[in-house]
């Protein structure tokens, strides 16, 4: 029951010493199809620690980015509330925040963040017509082929980004897609799925916050990711949903749903669920540098190992642990570990100057490979549901987490992949203490994002050569894997992997597969329609 103790007109104080703020006393008025942004930010702009900000139901209209920094304990509460956001903009900035809440809340985009077309006549052998139902003239950052009976990303990508001349806007909603494959263009008649932007903006961003709590929580759209979590710690999604409105056959965001860079603590997914997204539906992980000139006495400088997005630069913290390894074995025996006394970041973080509590040796060469350990948040994962999405269901690059009791069906990619990259994404690191259990995986990995099996367990170095022990002490147990696409589990470059109580058929590959890895255990699984149960590379 809620005592209230003081009624002002714009506030009221609860028990528990929480300030309510209704918004609609500042202006911003539900469904009255006026811009809301400045009320809204005004709110924000006067909130205390502790203030619980209602959002009545109804929608509200917002055209540039709301901001909060710096703000300890603030609830942002809905009941039936939608967010329409108007411009390609980030809704929500939170950052250098602890205690946030945001609960009862969806969030849509006008005009459409991804929009069906059909494909049209041949115009070469190497190009088509896309039909778009409204006027369109770009710009196009990629196409992908849509299973129309299934609502679904159907094969590869017919176009990403990489070569702008290829996309031709013709007026009045037509498209000339040019440059495909020969034999791979997609038949007259047939649809696709356009992303005129895959990198835009997040919907919501957290930067630098802790104690992030996020429940019924639900995104239609975004033209870039859902949710991006920088340098955070402790964050729990509670039955959060990613997924386009009802009878929509475009994407939900056209990038990730959900993307965690550098985070600490713990990190839990309870009954979500995340559907057709243009990229993952989950991705965890941290950073790798490179080593720029020789090192000083106790210090050394690092440049991040990729450059072109802007989730990507997250420099250490004070006391957080380094270890530095050669180029050429980026995953083998450090040559250096050492603590973070400070950092001075440089070129908006893509560069930064460290300095460690102990002498760093000489000799450590140019662009050997930096790994910040303590960046490795405790990931859980349970009863969620992951349906019809371009690509992978959950990246994990995280130690002592736990995947169970989900179901994943139709992705494009694997449904789980758990690995570490110095060659694409240069996202970290090996993992230990993985545990996958109990989990439903169906009609996957057949497209955009495939991998070896289903499950995959490797590491990405380009042009060296996978060894065994980079990811360390995993159970893969008890889950059901049917209908997919290579094999069923892929064990690359691991050690102390058990694989048991499994139920693998009907897949194109073998049950299991293992290369490069030692002491890997399979052991009371049940195979049908399998090329063989067990493989070895």
């Amino acid at each position: 029951m809620r005592a209230i103790i003081l009624l002002l007109p714009v506030t009221c104080l609860l028990a528990s010493g929480e300030r309510e703020i209704m918004v609609t006393h500042f202006g911003a008025t539900p469904n009255d199809a006026r811009d809301d942004t400045s009320a809204i930010q005004l709110v924000f702009s006067k909130a205390k620690p502790g203030s619980v900000i209602w959002f009545e139901r109804g929608t509200y209209d917002v055209s540039k980015t709301l901001r909060i920094d710096g703000a300890k304990g603030i609830a942002l509460v809905g009941a039936g509330t939608t967010f329409v956001v108007h411009a390609p903009v980030t809704l929500f900035d939170v950052a250098n925040t602890s205690g946030v809440r945001i609960e009862g809340i969806s969030v849509d985009y006008v005009p459409a963040t991804s929009f069906l077309v059909r494909v049209g006549k041949t115009v070469s052998g190497t190009a088509v017509h896309l039909h778009a139902r409204q006027p369109f003239s770009g710009p196009v950052e990629g196409v992908l082929g849509l299973d129309v009976t299934r609502r679904r990303p159907a094969g590869r990508d017919l176009y990403m980004i990489k070569h702008p001349a290829q996309v031709k806007a013709l007026g009045k909603g037509t498209i000339e897609l040019s440059g495909l494959r020969a034999g791979s263009l997609p038949a007259e008649g047939t649809h696709a799925v356009v992303r005129p932007k895959i990198y835009g903006a997040p919907v919501i961003r957290f930067a630098h916050c802790r104690d992030i709590d996020l429940k019924l929580l639900r995104i239609f759209s975004g033209s870039g990711m859902g949710m991006i979590f920088l340098s955070c710690e402790s964050v729990e999604l509670r039955e959060v949903q990613v997924a386009p409105r009802p009878g929509n056959p475009a994407l939900s965001t056209n990038a990730d749903a959900t993307h965690f860079n550098s985070c600490r603590g713990k990190i839990l997914f309870e009954g979500c669920r995340f559907e057709r997204m243009g990229d993952d539906a989950i991705n965890v992980h941290g950073t790798y540098s490179r080593v720029m000139g020789s090192p000083a006495s106790k210090s050394i400088r690092v440049v991040t190992g990729r450059r072109d997005v802007e989730w990507m630069p997250v420099p250490p913290c004070s006391g957080d642990r380094i270890s530095i390894h050669l180029p050429d074995q980026p995953f083998g025996r450090p040559v250096f570990q050492g603590a973070v006394v400070a950092t001075k970041p440089e070129r908006s973080n893509l560069s930064a100057e460290i300095t460690f509590s102990e002498d760093v040796p000489a000799g450590i060469p140019e662009n050997a490979v930096v790994w910040n350990r303590s960046a490795s948040p405790e990931l859980t994962v349970r009863n969620c549901t992951f349906v019809d999405n371009r690509a992978r269901g959950i990246l994990v690059q995280s130690s002592n987490t736990v995947i169970e009791h989900n179901w994943f069906e139709g992705m494009s990619g694997s449904a789980i992949n758990v690995t570490c990259d110095v060659g694409t994404w240069w996202e970290s690191g090996p993992t230990e203490n993985v545990t996958i259990r109990n989990n439903m995986i169906a009609q996957c990995n057949d497209g955009a994002g495939a991998n070896a099996g289903a499950i995959s367990v490797f590491a990405d170095a380009p042009g060296i050569p996978p060894q065994s022990g980079v990811h360390r002490r995993l159970r893969i147990e008890n889950n059901v894997i049917r209908q997919v696409r290579r094999a069923g589990i892929s064990i690359s470059a691991s050690s102390d992997i058990l694989i048991s109580g499994n139920g693998i058929r009907e897949v194109s590959g073998p049950g299991v597969l293992v290369k490069a890895s030692t002491d890997v255990k399979v052991s009371n699984n049940r195979f049908e329609g399998v090329t063989e149960n067990v493989a070895h590379e």
